[in-house]
């Protein structure tokens, strides 16, 4: 259709061709809807004959339309000029992010030694640990890396294993990365993966001198249920340690607690905060963060437990269910959608660095011979696997006509590239936002509309 849009820098009127984005979603709210654009992310409530006019330009027809209107609904995003392609503006600003210098990022597994058995694992648990000429290859490589490119920020993600199985390790070599950092004056952040069984006062100083500022620690529910799932490679239960140490955890980092989740356990998921108040509080003061995994069978070492896993429409509908749960207890939960960046594992400038020095480009692959694709000794080189990482597009074929495509980027690299080599028995991964909008839309509007009543969006 052909609408008339005075142009911001001319006082003639010009006639220019428009178009409902592709990535609109408008959800019938009582006599009004709410309307939602996936590439902008933004949320507005218009009239019923607002919607009309949309729907008109959705046809093709020459509605007349308030210009000021018009010009709130281009902003949002719902409408475009005609000729503006968004799936391939959404692919170039992938591609951007794929490449971008703003972070070089680093997860770092000191040893695939861990002291628990949990049943769900999908690695393979080897005695072996990062040895001194292997960290000294470490910093040289980070080095080098810093030398040739300029970044902002190195990142630094601890993941094992039991990571703090070898805290003298962390130690020494979280002073080595933070001083190549301050010398090429880039900020320094960093995070950390425990089980939480290893948590001492030694511990926790060492924590905050490698500047770690948050702490992911799994716990599966109630006690019985979690010791089940999470015990001691020697047997025992770690439920009370881990609680303890959660407890302890969170007076001085943000604890974000993962709660993986399938057949066996998703009706105790909150039975635990439910009975531990001192627990809750934390989650309701925001001092800890709850979240549910979704438990898949990613590798060969955890096929045996892919019967107990969910389908990906079963789990983001309980997924839903538990987060209304936690609202109802107090705890606070994000239910609108974020703009998703890419994965680490697809961009350039990120790396998994292997308790032998041997780099990865995604986490779930530390262990697996056949994912290495360079070594700390050398420089990187553009190998074949390497480039079939970087070459991780915006998932699969169909998703490119997807309008939840701004929502996802397609999914978990991981997963796209299984399902590409057909091995596993991985199914698509779409986002929760395919289950979740409708609803999410909704409560984010009336939450916004009872904390600030005057200032609801609304075009009329």
């Amino acid at each position: 259709m052909r609408l008339r849009d005075r142009d911001s820098t001319d006082n003639s009127r010009q006639e220019r061709a428009l178009r409902l984005s592709k990535y609109n979603f408008i959800v019938r709210d009582g006599d009004a809807y709410l309307a939602y654009n996936a590439l902008r992310n933004g949320l507005a409530r218009i009239t019923a004959e607002t919607y009309g006019q949309l729907q008109e330009i959705g046809r093709h027809a020459s509605p007349r339309i308030d210009e000021a209107i018009l010009k709130e609904l281009q902003r949002g995003g719902y409408v475009v000029d005609e000729d503006f392609d968004e799936v391939h503006f959404v692919r170039l600003a992938h591609q951007a992010r794929k490449f971008s210098t703003g972070t070089f990022g680093l997860t770092i597994v000191p040893t695939m030694d861990c002291n628990l058995a949990c049943t769900y694992c999908f690695e393979t648990r080897k005695p072996v640990r990062l040895s001194d000429a292997t960290r000294a290859q470490v910093v040289t490589f980070v080095r080098n890396y810093l030398q040739q490119v300029r970044f902002k920020t190195l990142s630094v993600s601890w993941y094992g294993g039991e990571p703090l199985l070898e805290p003298e390790l962390i130690k020494v070599l979280s002073e080595q990365l933070i001083a190549a950092a301050e010398e090429g004056h880039l900020n320094y952040e960093a995070s950390i993966v425990s089980n939480g069984t290893v948590i001492t006062d030694e511990a926790i100083q060492l924590l905050k001198d490698a500047r770690v500022g948050n702490i992911q620690v799994t716990l599966d529910g109630a006690e019985d249920v979690h010791n089940r799932r999470r015990p001691f490679v020697g047997g025992g239960g770690t439920f009370d340690l881990v609680v303890a140490n959660i407890k302890r955890l969170a007076s001085d980092f943000h604890v974000s607690v993962r709660m993986n989740v399938d057949r066996t356990n998703s009706d105790q998921c909150l039975a635990l905060l439910q009975s531990d108040e001192s627990l809750q509080r934390l989650f309701v003061e925001n001092k800890c963060s709850l979240y549910f995994g979704f438990v898949r069978p990613f590798t060969s070492s955890c096929q045996c437990i892919a019967m107990d896993c969910f389908e990906p429409d079963e789990f983001w509908s309980l997924e839903q269910e538990l987060t209304g749960e936690m609202k109802n207890l107090g705890i606070r939960h994000t239910d609108y959608p974020s703009l998703p960046g890419n994965c680490t594992a697809a961009m350039l400038h990120s790396f998994v660095i292997g308790p032998e020095g041997e780099l990865y480009k995604c986490w779930d692959s530390v262990g697996d011979p056949r994912e290495v694709i360079g070594h700390v000794s050398r420089p990187v080189e553009f190998t074949g696997k390497l480039m079939e990482w970087l070459s991780v597009e915006l998932g699969e074929p169909g998703c490119l006509a997807c309008k939840y495509l701004p929502l996802c980027n397609g999914g978990c690299p991981h997963v796209v590239l299984s399902r590409r080599r057909n091995t596993g028995s991985l199914s698509m991964d779409c986002t929760k936002w395919r289950y979740q909008l409708d609803a999410s839309l909704k409560e984010r509007y009336r939450a916004h509309a009872k904390a600030k009543p005057g200032q609801a969006v609304e075009a009329k």
